[in-house]
């Protein structure tokens, strides 16, 4: 990549060429040549422009990017930035817009080269990239499903020692640039605080039913092998903030060895019933490859599960994008699930994020795409010796 001047008032975009125009001078040249001059624009103002002004049939130019590197991608947004979209305090900044209007322009790559998975993966990992992420970049969080809000939580909670994060705590994130609000959450997902928290292992005991308590205890034998809970595990987690203590299973079913008996007989049938259900995904592949309903493609004999997702995915993505090629549905299905929505904006800027994650749901794949089991991980105890 050829290093460019830092100075945007250097740089104008001749509107009726197709291309940049670097210095007072070759502006003086281009207007001497016959070029009109309403046709030769600041670059600023031309890449400021609406998305609706800047249409892609109407524009030839393509810039050769193709020998660059991560770091010359880089370089261009720093570059970029000073150009366009200052802050008041001069402060440089960089949108998906300007990205778009300046490939679409031929002034830099093409918006979804950043998002490929050998450069950047998406537009927030480049932001991160360039160390803009603690600037506003316009729908940022737009590609973000429940289970994205709810691995951010974990990543804070990570972050913050393993404690409950906490509202004022997802602020100072936000703040840092790291993430969204918990207004903003909720505002995009419709659950609260408390919802999230639970989702991530740190219960709300004191809103706990007897079913709640149950439910817990088989959750603690799928993360710790088929073991019971005992005493001294209960305390351990309460100590961490992960579950029950003792003192409050013995008050709430009189004993531990009632509570330990009611938990071990849902176990069994939560077991039974995940068996059953692996041998019906098994079968439902078969039949959707079988059908021609999916590309074969996506079958993985030694991988059931993997086999399951990449089906959903792919009937899900069919159902919002009817008009793609089978070959671009089956790259979609294969996409991790944290960038399944991100692959079907590429193709429909206007499909949110909600209604990915409703479609997959009103088909009964939802759970398939986005398994959320971040609890188990806090329910370990090593067994006593």
């Amino acid at each position: 990549m050829s290093e460019l001047s830092p100075d945007p008032s250097v740089f104008y975009f001749d509107c009726s060429e197709d291309k940049m125009v670097i210095g007072d001078a070759a502006y003086e040249a281009a207007i001497a040549a016959g070029t009109h001059p309403l046709d030769i624009q600041p670059l600023r103002d031309v890449l400021e422009q609406p998305e609706s002004a800047v249409v892609p049939e109407e524009h030839q130019a393509r810039a050769n990017v193709d020998d660059w590197t991560k770091q010359d991608y880089i370089s261009y947004g720093r570059w970029l930035a000073k150009q366009v979209c200052a802050l008041p305090d001069g402060t440089p900044r960089i949108t998906s817009p300007i990205l778009r209007n300046a490939g679409i322009l031929g002034v830099g790559p093409a918006i979804k080269r950043f998002e490929a998975d050998c450069r950047f993966g998406s537009l927030s990992e480049y932001y991160a990239a360039l160390d803009m992420n603690h600037l506003y970049q316009r729908n940022r969080f737009r590609s973000w499903t429940l289970a994205d809000y709810v691995q951010y939580l974990e990543d804070v909670s990570k972050a913050e020692g393993g404690l409950r994060p906490t509202r004022q705590v997802l602020q100072a994130h936000a703040l840092e640039g790291k993430g969204p609000t918990m207004g903003m959450i909720t505002k995009a997902t419709g659950v609260t605080l408390i919802d999230l928290q639970e989702r991530i292992g740190f219960p709300a005991i004191h809103k706990w039913s007897e079913e709640d308590y149950l439910d817990w205890g088989v959750r603690f034998m799928m993360a710790n092998n088929g073991r019971p809970p005992t005493a001294r595990a209960l305390d351990a987690l309460s100590q961490r903030d992960r579950g029950p203590a003792a003192k409050t299973i013995f008050l709430k079913f009189d004993s531990m060895s009632n509570y330990k008996e009611l938990v071990e007989a849902r176990h069994a049938e939560a077991e039974a019933h995940r068996q059953k259900m692996e041998t019906d995904n098994k079968t439902l592949v078969a039949e959707l490859i079988k059908s021609g309903k999916v590309p074969a493609i996506l079958h993985s004999p030694e991988d059931t599960e993997r086999s399951l997702t990449q089906c959903a995915k792919y009937l899900v993505a069919d159902a919002l994008l009817g008009h793609v090629p089978t070959n671009d549905l089956a790259r979609i299905a294969q996409t991790p699930s944290r960038r399944f929505v991100q692959r079907i904006q590429l193709h429909n800027t206007t499909i949110t994020a909600g209604e990915v994650e409703l479609t997959a749901l009103e088909m009964g794949f939802y759970d398939v795409i986005w398994p959320m089991n971040y609890d188990l991980e806090h329910l370990k105890v090593a067994p006593k010796r």
